[in-house]
């Protein structure tokens, strides 16, 4: 039997970083650590609070969760 256990959550910030010829161009920031209790709603006025602080725009925000596997 397999166990799954939420280690931890991290947010990605896609952001546009240029736009050439009508095309976007874009780099990823991410800030991991983030307790995986965190609710969505928390999470996500966390990534607010820190697309504010970027230099580009954001385009998108994506929670990356991560889970131990341990076999029983």
């Amino acid at each position: 039997m397999i166990i799954k256990s939420n280690d931890s959550s991290s947010i990605k910030l896609k952001v546009v970083t240029d736009m050439e010829r009508g095309k976007e161009t874009y780099s990823v920031v991410t800030f991991s650590g983030i307790s995986s209790e965190v609710s969505d709603d928390n999470f996500m006025a966390l990534a607010d609070a820190l697309a504010a602080v970027q230099t580009y725009p954001v385009k998108s925000v994506t929670r990356i969760n991560t889970y131990k596997l341990v076999t029983e």
